[in-house]
């Protein structure tokens, strides 16, 4: 789902109103509303964006009301990562100029810190320094006529080529999103062309996502996971480099016949598990099915403990590593993919609704 905004930016006129509309998220106890607020400006290292297309998480409203945990400044704007326009730039921009269309990507880093890392309209992190990131400069997010964001998060986008000769909407180019996100664990499997990889869940928009960029970096994948019908329809499309596996609930069964499919013994397993209990026993199939020197890539969304079966990764010289979210090469790898035509975005598989501000 996306927001699709009924403004037209014109490139050659940039003399922003003292004033805009945007939703406004005063409390967790009551919905965000639209509301007047000032123009944001410039501050050094910031650009101001005219969000076009921005994507809604599916969980969005459990975050506003609170129910998930996440730590955010009130009052602020709440947003997503988004197709925008850039309006303005400070002295230091050496390559981003008013009128070129960008990915605006909402996952910002601290620039003086490691590891100090915020979802910019999303959420605050999880140690009081990225707190401190969200509740100043980066408080308000995309959900808005205009955004003041950090200028190093803005990637331009190759507009005559991925609008006019590719022929994508601005809605579509959305896509990229959670193709960026699931890339960023992918990446840390260094997937070498031929290879097998297991994707679980690998029915989700993450776990399909996942599913299309490992076939693009010329991967075969088992998709594992619970959704038969769904998991059908990842093979169909697939021109047979994709096995289906459907989670049983028995974890050797489960690994037996992730082991057994025409692939064989596969190379990789990437987790991209939605929130639930440490008990999803596909976590431990998944492993145990691995070759010798196997690589794990864990980048769900699990909050409890998991175990993790011990022998098979200390025998098999396998390598587990976490991911949250992607590195700022990855998202450039991936713009250059979609432009590239090695990776296709769904056209029209969306839910898109304009919204007025007024």
């Amino acid at each position: 789902m996306l927001f699709r905004w009924p403004i037209e930016v014109s490139v050659n006129s940039y003399i922003l109103p003292p004033t805009h509309r945007a939703l406004l998220l005063t409390s967790t106890s009551t919905p965000p509303t639209v509301t007047t607020l000032p123009t944001p400006t410039l501050i050094p290292g910031s650009a101001i964006i005219a969000p076009l297309a921005t994507s809604v998480l599916n969980y969005t409203n459990s975050v506003h009301n609170g129910s998930l945990g996440y730590r955010f400044p009130t009052p602020f704007v709440p947003g997503s990562n988004s197709i925008a326009r850039i309006i303005a730039v400070g002295l230091e921009a050496t390559i981003l100029k008013p009128g070129m269309l960008v990915v605006f990507d909402t996952f910002v880093r601290a620039r003086d810190g490691d590891g100090i890392e915020i979802l910019m309209g999303l959420s605050g992190g999880g140690s009081e320094a990225s707190f401190k990131l969200m509740e100043e400069e980066w408080r308000d997010g995309t959900y808005a006529e205009f955004a003041r964001v950090p200028l190093e998060s803005c990637y331009p986008l190759n507009e005559k080529k991925l609008v006019k000769e590719m022929g994508y909407t601005i809605e579509e180019l959305t896509g990229m999103f959670r193709l960026m996100v699931s890339y960023g664990g992918i990446s840390d499997l260094e997937l070498k062309v031929g290879e097998t990889v297991i994707v679980s869940p690998a029915t989700g928009n993450f776990g399909r996502a996942a599913v299309d960029v490992c076939l693009a970096l010329g991967c075969n994948v088992v998709a594992f996971g619970r959704n038969e019908t769904v998991l059908q329809s990842v093979k169909e499309k697939s021109k047979g480099r994709v096995e289906i596996v459907k989670i049983s609930g028995d974890v050797e069964e489960d690994a037996v016949s992730l082991k057994c499919t025409k692939f064989g013994e596969p190379h990789a397993f990437f987790d991209i598990s939605p929130p639930s209990s440490g008990l999803a026993t596909y976590l431990k199939s998944g492993i145990l099915a691995l070759r010798h020197s196997g690589r794990v890539s864990l980048m769900g969304g699990i909050r409890d403990d998991i175990a993790l079966p011990h022998r098979k990764v200390m025998r098999y010289c396998l390598k587990i590593c976490g991911r949250w979210m992607y590195t700022r090469e990855n998202v450039q790898e991936m713009i250059r993919m979609v432009e590239g035509g090695f990776v296709e975005l769904e056209r029209g598989n969306m839910t898109a609704f304009n919204f007025s501000f007024h």
